[in-house]
């Protein structure tokens, strides 16, 4: 694991199996080869950590990530769907 990776992990609490499971489900931004933990990984891992996503629904990740990600690039009058990746 890169030496990133250990930092979100040390300073997230989470176990480095969960950890990997997490960001193996953002098959968008994430590589988990090339040690690259993208921005919906960060984000899940957040929730994660926040108890508010739970390691059985990463599969619904795998899903609705793909169509946030396409939401996220249209402009909708009045939809600002990037906030909540703050």
């Amino acid at each position: 694991m890169a030496k990133k990776n250990q930092k979100i992990l040390s300073a997230s609490e989470i176990s480095e199996a969960d950890f990997e499971k997490n960001v193996a489900a953002d098959t968008i931004s994430s590589n988990l080869q090339k040690g690259k933990v993208g921005k919906y990984a960060k984000w899940m891992l957040h929730l994660y950590k926040n108890k508010k996503l739970k390691l059985e629904d990463l599969y619904k990740a795998q899903e609705y990530l793909p169509i946030f990600e396409k939401l996220s690039k249209t402009n909708i009058e009045g939809l600002c769907v990037i906030k909540y990746l703050r």
